[in-house]
């Protein structure tokens, strides 16, 4: 229930304080005065778009706060504690950084529309999207079944989304499938064509070594056969010739004088190892050999490595590692066809579960639909629409929607011998007002909506059907806080509390006043609204009789 409204700087309101009570509460004023800025301020505290242009002219800011009993339903998850009431703030700057709030708490507007939508149902005539927009008037049918439905609806709901999610990527799968057979060919080639390479780690740099010996060859047998010849060759003057003597005179040399011995020792060392040496390069000049095909294959495998490494744009090393990642990629790409497979058996199972719910959820709709047709009409009886036939359409499409495959219409018949009309084609604005009356009555029963707000709901209204509207607002008032904007005088009279709205002008500026009413003002502001700027005796004792007969 909506306690209190705070409106500061908004429109025509410089500051205002309302408080709110149990039961009708009725706003009354000349047409212009500020009873529906009142409610579109009331609008922003529960989740509508605010604009810079609602800021009074001259200010900085707008204000608006509510204070509501905290709602039934908890607000942990919105990160609010729960209270014994529930403060929302909406800060309005013409800089453009608003500020949303419930307890303190900051929030998106996303999460205000949310929690709004648990606190208040704001009602219009022509602005009542619910119970006019047959895309939503569904949910409303299904706020009326039983609890099993709702559970029923649960467990469609969640296979639905599954099932969405499926779709949606069979359909991509679907989309991609030439860019994958067209990938999947193009790697297919470059494995067979690296394949044939049987790239080797190293093999170029090893292969590019081995050329280099190759074309080197004759300067390679020279140097060595000169190093051969300078450390072992009898025919001349030799290394080996000249460390022998000079191992000789110094073995001889450190048995005259054992200062020597060390250098005779290194000496002889050197000799064995040079000697060594020697044999070791005879082998490998004996080991020296020329081949041409051999040296041809070298030339063409370098050949044949590089221009891999260019067409690549890849060292050898790493031609090893792109073969390697495109062979594990192909594996996945030819696995894509089984996994498409698994998904689209799985698809068409959770779409024959989902169809077979959506049949339980069509029945359980019908018996609701009788059920709510019944009541509604009682409801259209008591606002003198008792010959209107209000008719529920529940057709089922051979397409799934998030709640089953049912399309919901709301037609209205509202005169015998008239045609049926869907619900947002009624022209009459008397009628639909009181439609909308007795389905929100209905409706907001079952969705148990702690306050319900009647912008100018009666529009079009008068007579005997303005008292029978009266009577409703009031009935409904039983069950949750009402509030109502009307230029009815049966509406004004049947409220428990009756604020007047009324423009003033101070200082050269325009403010709205609002006022409670006390029952002598009441009187005089109801027989206003009986015979207009002239309030005679009758029109007030006419304005008392009303206000006796709510009693």
């Amino acid at each position: 229930m909506l306690n209190n409204l705070s409106i500061k700087n908004f429109a025509i309101i410089n500051d205002a304080q309302i408080d709110f009570d149990k039961g009708l509460t009725v706003m009354t004023g000349e047409t212009g005065a500020g009873k529906s800025i009142i409610i579109d301020a009331l609008s922003l505290l529960v989740g509508e778009r605010s604009y810079s242009s609602m800021i009074r002219k001259g200010e900085k800011k707008a204000v608006i706060q509510g204070v509501f009993d905290y709602p039934k339903k908890s607000l942990e998850d919105f990160g609010i504690e729960k209270d014994r009431q529930l403060v929302i703030r909406r800060e309005i700057n013409r800089t453009g950084r608003n500020l949303i709030s419930a307890n303190g708490i900051i929030l998106t507007l996303k999460q205000l529309t949310q929690i709004g939508s648990r606190l208040v149902k704001i009602s219009a005539q022509f602005d009542n999207q619910e119970l006019l927009d047959n895309h939503l008037q569904a949910g409303l049918v299904d706020s009326f079944a039983n609890h099993d439905f709702q559970d029923l609806l649960d467990d469609y709901q969640s296979k639905f989304d599954d099932y969405s999610r499926l779709k949606n990527i069979l359909i991509k799968k679907q989309k991609d499938e030439k860019d994958r057979q067209n990938r999947l060919d193009f790697l297919q080639f470059e494995v067979k064509e690296l394949s044939d390479l049987n790239l080797q780690p190293h093999e170029l740099d090893q292969l590019v070594e081995e050329d280099k010996k190759i074309k080197n060859f004759e300067k390679i047998y020279q140097l060595l056969n000169s190093a051969i010849n300078d450390l072992d060759n009898p025919q001349n003057v030799n290394a080996l010739t000249l460390l022998d003597e000079a191992n000789d005179n110094l073995k001889k040399l450190s048995e005259i004088d054992n200062n020597y011995s060390s250098a005779a020792s290194t000496i002889e060392s050197s000799y064995l190892n040079l000697q060594e040496l020697a044999r070791d390069l005879r082998n490998n000049l004996d080991d020296l050999s020329f081949d041409d095909q051999e040296a041809e294959k070298v030339t063409d495998r370098i050949t044949e490595l590089k221009a891999a490494e260019r067409k690549y744009h890849r060292t050898n090393d790493d031609l090893i590692l792109y073969f390697q990642n495109i062979q594990k990629e192909i594996k996945d790409l030819s696995n894509y066809d089984r996994e498409r497979q698994t998904q689209r058996t799985r698809f068409e199972s959770l779409r024959k579960e989902l169809i077979a719910l959506a049949e339980q959820l069509h029945q359980i709709r019908l018996q609701t639909a009788e059920r709510l047709e019944k009541e509604i009409h009682g409801n259209l009886s008591d606002l003198l629409l008792g010959e209107a036939v209000f008719e529920i359409h529940i057709n089922q499409t051979k397409k799934l929607f998030a709640s089953g495959f049912d399309e919901v219409d709301f037609w209205i018949q509202t005169n015998p011998g008239e045609a049926s009309l869907p619900l947002n084609q009624i022209a009459s604005g008397g009628e639909i007002s009181r439609i909308l009356l007795a389905l929100t009555n209905v409706f907001s029963k079952a969705m148990s909506i702690p306050t319900i707000i009647f912008d100018e709901v009666d529009t079009g209204v008068s007579g005997r059907a303005a008292v029978a509207v009266a009577k409703k607002m009031r009935t409904i008032s039983t069950n949750c806080q009402v509030i109502s904007i009307s230029h009815l005088p049966q509406v004004a009279s049947a409220a428990d509390h009756q604020l007047q709205i009324e423009k003033a002008v101070e200082k050269g500026r325009t403010s709205t006043k609002i006022a409670q009413l006390s029952h002598e003002e009441r009187i005089l502001a109801i027989a206003n609204m009986l015979s207009g700027e002239r309030i005679t005796d009758q029109a007030k004792a006419n304005a008392k009789q009303l206000l006796e007969q709510k009693k």
